[in-house]
Order: structure tokens, then sequence, then C-alpha cells
């Protein structure tokens, strides 16, 4: 655990817990932080599966923050994979977060997302919602080509597709 003194500032606290430090079933840690403007609160938990082909990691987390006008809470999952058959390396990542304000501005805010690569090829996808507001959409699709280079499509609710290619060419 970690702790901070600041000077004049007598109703701060501060408390940070890596998980990691105990013998638990899974790994995170634990933060919370008070001033006399606020309070954050933070707790993060994953675990890893290993198994012969690769691993798969789910995660869950909420923070709560608490200032002298609003209030926000977050609620986040996530699902990150990494695995090969055979020469094949697949990596992807599901999330999602859901946020919930009460105060100043009422309403909530969600995003879900996936992203994923396979070999030379990726694809991203990510959807955000706000109360009051139509979603918005994005995504891409990408190619590494050879060890320099990278094309990719881009498209969203918001606007025209985007092509794109990048070429770095180490001297």
């Amino acid at each position: 655990m970690k702790e901070e003194y600041r000077p004049n500032a007598l109703l701060d606290a501060y408390a940070d817990i890596d998980l990691t430090e105990f013998n638990l079933p899974f790994s995170g840690g634990i933060n919370y932080t008070t001033s006399p403007d606020g309070s954050r609160a933070e707790i993060d938990l994953n675990k890893t599966f290993e198994g012969g082909m690769g691993s798969v990691t789910p995660s869950i987390g909420y923070t709560e923050e608490n200032s002298v006008d609003s209030k926000v809470k977050s609620y986040r999952a996530g699902l990150d994979a990494d695995y090969k058959i055979g020469e094949l390396d697949l990596t992807g990542s599901l999330f999602g977060q859901r946020d919930n304000f009460n105060g100043v501005d009422v309403g909530t805010f969600t995003k879900i997302g996936l992203g994923a690569r396979m070999g030379m090829f990726d694809v991203f996808l990510n959807q955000q919602k706000q109360t009051g507001y139509e979603p918005d959409y994005y995504g891409s699709v990408g190619i590494n080509v050879g060890n320099n280079s990278r094309l990719q499509y881009s498209d969203s609710n918001r606007g025209d597709p985007t092509v794109s290619f990048n070429y770095n060419r180490k001297f």
C-alpha cells in the first residue's frame, strides 16, 4: 500500500493497493483519493487463464467520483485474448463502459468496442451513446504491408469514409 503526504492538506487522503502482492485468485488494484473538493474510488479486477494455444483475460472495473456539484459512476467490463494457431497470431479485445452522471449533467454515456488482429489484418469497431444524442459509430479495417507500410479504411456515421496509406522508411 502506498501512502502520500501533502503539506497543508490535512483533509486529503490517498490509498493505493496493488492486489498482486496478495495470494488471491485474481489480480488488479484498489485506489481511493479524497480531498476537500471531492473523492475518487476505483477498483479493477482481472484474471488470466492460460491454455496450450494462448490466454484469455476477463476484467471488470468500477469507479465513483464525487465532487461538490456532481457524482459519476463508471462500470467497465472487458475481455482480452491472445492465441496462436500454428503460425497465425490472433489477438483481440472486447470492452464496454457505462458512465452514469448525476448533478449538473444528468445522463449516461455508454461505449462498446471491439478490436482484433489476425496476422497482418486488424479491425476496430466502436459505438458511443450519450443521453439525448444519436449514437456515434466508428470502424476501421487495416492491413500491414511488409514491415514498414500500412493500408487502412475507416468509416463512421459522422463523416465520409477515408483510406490511408502510411509508409515508414527507416534510414
